[in-house]
């Protein structure tokens, strides 16, 4: 029985558009952002969903709540699909990292899988936890069409795992733009990516943050 997923990841949030490290701080959609939003909305008009799950946040809830309302479904929150943990490096500018946290800071940017926010959660453990929870929902949610809203890190992590069978190659994975969408099949225990970054119904609305940040 085949589950399709379609993960999306949010609009582009306040902290996005500052350049700031949001990690679990809640931080609100940007006017793009909100933009952005609207066409995830028309993106799913014609389709079936089933399902919707989001990461607890609000630029994550707030990018697929029209999807919600146009379905006639709640959005199933859960702390599970959060960003990162950033600890110490929450909701500080780029720029500031670099200067204060610079070797964890270029592990960051150039060995991310290594990487660990001084006083947060590793990549390594923030991987784990956002695959095993997508993977719970799928198995939950057999035979629907699932609709997941998550953030930039954990959507590299899982495509990283799918795509290569290790969580080690997601600095490999390009960051993906703000409000795309990833589609993904689930059968017999095996994902498998249909379609990987969508944004053709942006409409030119595309925002992804530097790759060197």
């Amino acid at each position: 029985m085949k589950t399709i997923l379609y993960i999306v990841r949010h609009a582009n949030s306040l902290a996005n558009q500052e350049k700031i490290f949001a990690g679990h701080s809640d931080v609100a959609l940007s006017e793009l952002g909100f933009t952005q939003a609207n066409y995830v909305t028309d993106y799913f008009k014609d389709k079936l969903v089933d399902v919707i799950y989001s990461s607890d946040l609000i630029r994550t809830i707030s990018t697929i709540k029209g999807v919600a309302d146009q379905k006639g479904l709640e959005i199933i929150t859960q702390s599970n699909l959060r960003e990162i943990y950033a600890g110490k490096w929450e909701l500080k500018p780029f720029s500031q990292l670099e200067e204060e946290y610079g070797e964890g800071f270029l592990t960051w940017k150039t060995g991310l899988y290594n990487a660990q926010p001084d006083g947060g959660e590793s990549v390594e453990e923030m991987a784990n936890r956002v695959f095993n929870a997508v993977k719970e929902i799928a198995e939950k949610e057999k035979g629907k069409t699932i609709v997941i809203s998550t953030h930039s890190t954990p959507l590299r992590a899982i495509i990283s795992k799918i795509k290569y069978g290790t969580f080690e190659k997601i600095g490999e994975i390009t960051r993906l733009s703000n409000a795309s969408i990833t589609k993904i099949s689930y059968e017999n225990n095996k994902f498998e990516i249909i379609d990987y970054c969508i944004t053709q119904h942006l409409n030119g609305a595309i925002s992804v943050l530097p790759q060197n940040i």
